[in-house]
């Protein structure tokens, strides 16, 4: 998948493709979330702080979205 930089303190990159959310991050390690809908990678690319909006939309729900580290 290809990522794209993010102007963020916290995400250094992402990227999404067929509900799959790509995040890799600044202080390290890169997480692919399954089951991310198109509206939710809406909401984080027009965030105006693509921290936050991860922290608010993706990470109180990772019993939802099943992620794994990637190598």
């Amino acid at each position: 998948m290809e990522l794209k930089d993010v102007d963020s303190s916290n995400i250094k990159a992402w990227g999404w493709e067929d509900e799959t959310l790509e995040v890799e991050f600044v202080k390290g390690g890169r997480y692919r979330y399954r089951g991310v809908p198109r509206e939710i990678w809406r909401a984080l690319r027009s965030a105006s702080s693509a921290g936050k909006a991860f922290h608010r939309l993706i990470r109180p729900k990772q019993h939802v979205y099943e992620y794994k580290k990637v190598e």
